[in-house]
């Protein structure tokens, strides 16, 4: 089992940046990052810089253009530690550069911007089904997204243009421009009633469904290394999978690909393995399994701290 520390601090020495000889939109399609809750980059692919501006605040530069991406992410420690804080991330654009993103790590605990470390990825290109929407269920930008509607308070349906039924889904609360999100709560996904809806909820710090824009992406076809696990550990779905397991402790998760992943980034979030849409706060962190290069750990949490067990999306970015 993982080491419950607060945060761990060890980390991976180095970062790499794959592929860079690329054209910028294969870049921005491969932009991530697994940041220090100092600001170091520990790892990731296309970042150039990160800065540390304030307390729980992160500026995140890529080398390529990714103003017009979906931005999804979560805490997580860049080893084998963990976060143990019930946390958030939430995610807008940085005014003034469009290679930039401005990133905000919360202590959903007592609603102030803390110093942890996260996993970040960017989703953009044209192959990439993303959505950003706003609070009123607009969509602000996105791609293969068609539609968006808000169905009632803090629950949102985003209309694909093919079956992603069978697909990842992760989210994360974040604005729909540079304006950051003030207070962000809880976020979770499931799959929509019809093959090509997603069905989105933004849940409030104080634990009541609430309007939040959003980042919506989507891991479909041959993208690896994600899985839809059930409450009770089972996958749901998935590819490039080997195992999942429910730990024995309440929240606690080891997800197992079939190869060594402990140079990735793991994005995760809340959600139902169906289309049960779920409206508890609760908050997810990652980290490489300790014991198990192959292997990802993940813990949920409600807002309060009490660890709990959920169905969660998760997608090992390498």
């Amino acid at each position: 089992m993982n080491r419950r520390t607060p945060v761990r601090t060890a980390v991976v020495a180095g970062a790499a940046f794959i592929g860079l000889a690329l054209p910028a939109t294969a870049q921005a399609a491969k932009n991530w990052a697994v940041v220090q809750g100092n600001g170091t980059l520990v790892r990731g692919n296309g970042v150039t810089t990160v800065t540390h501006p304030n307390t729980g605040v992160y500026i995140v530069t890529f080398t390529a253009d990714v103003h017009g991406c979906a931005y999804v992410g979560n805490p997580g420690d860049p080893s084998t530690g963990a976060v143990s804080t019930a946390s958030t991330v939430s995610v807008a654009r940085r005014a003034g550069s469009r290679h930039a993103l401005y990133i905000q790590v919360w202590n959903q605990q007592t609603g102030a911007p803390a110093d942890f470390p996260f996993h970040l990825v960017a989703y953009c290109g044209a192959t990439s089904k993303f959505a950003v929407v706003g609070k009123g269920g607009v969509i602000a930008r996105g791609k293969h997204a068609l539609s968006a509607r808000r169905i009632t308070k803090g629950e949102y349906s985003v209309h694909f243009d093919s079956n992603v039924s069978n697909c990842v889904f992760l989210a994360t609360v974040g604005a729909t421009k540079a304006t950051p999100v003030v207070d962000p709560g809880t976020i979770s996904v499931a799959r929509g009633k019809k093959p090509h809806n997603v069905f989105v909820t933004t849940i409030g710090r104080s634990g009541s469904v609430a309007n939040s824009p959003f980042h919506l992406a989507l891991n479909c076809g041959t993208t690896p290394f994600r899985a839809v696990v059930k409450a009770n550990g089972t996958i749901a779905r998935g590819r490039g999978t080997d195992s999942s397991t429910h730990l024995g402790v309440a929240g606690e998760y080891q997800v197992a690909f079939t190869q060594n992943v402990t140079g990735c980034a793991f994005v995760a979030t809340v959600g139902a393995a169906g289309s049960g849409i779920s409206t508890l706060p609760l908050t997810i962190t990652t980290a490489t399994r300790m014991g198990n290069p192959n292997a990802a750990f993940i813990w949920i949490k409600k807002t309060d701290g009490t660890n709990v067990d959920h169905a969660f999306h998760l997608v090992a970015r390498c």
